[in-house]
């Protein structure tokens, strides 16, 4: 784990799922999905939104509420790994990591329907303001491909300047505004230094892991594809940096 380079720049890619806990992942979408083998699931899963989105969306709440794939985020494998993270001087068997947030997210093919615009996670989220106190594990799943459909842009270590102000939009208003403003809360772009943007891909199964505070946005540079991506999100906190002396 590249500790020092998630210090530096406020983010870091790493294979923090096995190979097991990732096939967990890909039978649940499957069974929650009614995916058959033989199938394409990618046209089967999309007919389902096209044809029955109130079917889909109680489909997409199971798998957000399942058990075994939110026990992977709080498996002592993964959690040990997010404390090396976390750990600077001290020793990662003295860091005490809590799970903040989880949530799935499912970005289908050739739609920008779920993009959001320039924000940090901890405009959306009750983060202390100490700097590396909170870590955002950002893992897309792909059910066909090593490739996933999208990427993100992130503005290299934007998360030093600790929370920005955000503006919010009305929630008629969030998908309809331009691409940099979507969300419910956006950062205005004359704020951003766009020097220093990088965009990042990473492949099904990999997690990205990045600073709370770390602005970035849904990348734009969208290329077609047939293939959807359910993104894993789970968000943790540095209990010691949070502790009252």
């Amino acid at each position: 784990m590249k500790k020092k380079k998630l210090i530096n720049k406020g983010y870091v890619s790493h294979h923090l799922l096995s190979n097991d806990q990732i096939k967990i992942i890909k039978k649940k979408i499957i069974y929650y999905y009614d995916l058959k083998k033989k199938i394409n699931y990618n046209k089967k899963i999309c007919k389902l939104y096209n044809k029955d989105p109130i079917k889909a969306g109680n489909r997409y709440d199971l798998l957000n509420l399942d058990l075994d794939i939110q026990a992977i985020f709080y498996s002592k494998s993964v959690v040990n790994k997010i404390k090396k993270l976390f750990s600077n001087k001290n020793s990662a068997k003295q860091i005490h990591v809590g799970i903040a947030d989880f949530q799935i997210l499912v970005m289908l093919p050739n739609t920008k329907k779920e993009y959001l615009g320039w924000h940090q996670d901890s405009a959306y989220f009750e983060y202390s303001s100490k700097l590396h106190s909170n870590l955002v594990v950002w893992t897309p799943i792909s059910m066909t491909s090593k490739k996933v459909n999208g990427s993100l842009d992130l503005i290299e270590q934007s998360n030093k300047k600790g929370l920005i102000k955000h503006e919010e939009n009305l929630i008629k208003k969030r998908k309809k505004v331009s691409l940099n403003k979507r969300g419910r809360y956006f950062i205005n772009e004359n704020k951003i230094n766009i020097k220093n943007k990088i965009n990042i891909k990473i492949e099904s199964g990999k997690s990205l892991i990045f600073d709370a505070n770390m602005i970035h946005r849904t990348s734009q540079d969208h290329k077609k594809s047939e293939d959807i991506r359910f993104t894993l999100i789970a968000r943790y906190k540095c209990l010691n940096k949070l502790m009252i002396n």
